[in-house]
């Protein structure tokens, strides 16, 4: 079960691209199989809100990004995770600075609440996404 933590999350997740809602759904179905809890935190955003939570990346406004919430989970159910859909799905990856191909990346600090950031590649930018999300 794919649950998230405010309406706004909910209602702005079917606005990203259809890819990473394919994606999602295969890791929601995992970590059901698993018993591991499937909370999403972020979806589409606006430049106000990546402001706020200090992004540096424009991979929320272009809805092809989303954020994991990691309550519950173990430092080895969260690596094994990353492997598998780091392997799975590394053809759908963003390509980091340092040119790797990446699916998802562990954040978060003392200051932020540590989440699986999952985000796919820039050419599943979807254009005019900002506005649908600003309205809701």
């Amino acid at each position: 079960m794919i649950l998230f933590s405010s309406k706004k999350v909910q209602n702005r997740f079917f606005s990203i691209n259809p890819i990473l809602i394919y994606i999602i759904g295969d890791m929601a179905l995992y970590c059901l199989n698993k018993k591991l809890p499937f909370k999403i935190n972020s979806t589409v955003s606006t430049e106000e809100e990546d402001i706020k939570y200090g992004r540096v990346s424009m991979s929320h406004r272009e809805g092809r990004a989303v954020d994991l919430a990691l309550d519950g989970w173990s430092e080895n159910q969260r690596k094994t995770f990353c492997k598998v859909f780091n392997d799975k799905y590394k053809k759908e990856a963003a390509v980091s600075s340092k040119t790797k191909r990446s699916l998802l990346c562990v954040y978060g600090d003392q200051q932020h609440l540590q989440h699986i950031h999952i985000q796919v590649h820039k050419r599943y930018t979807m254009d005019g996404i900002v506005e649908i999300a600003s309205n809701k």
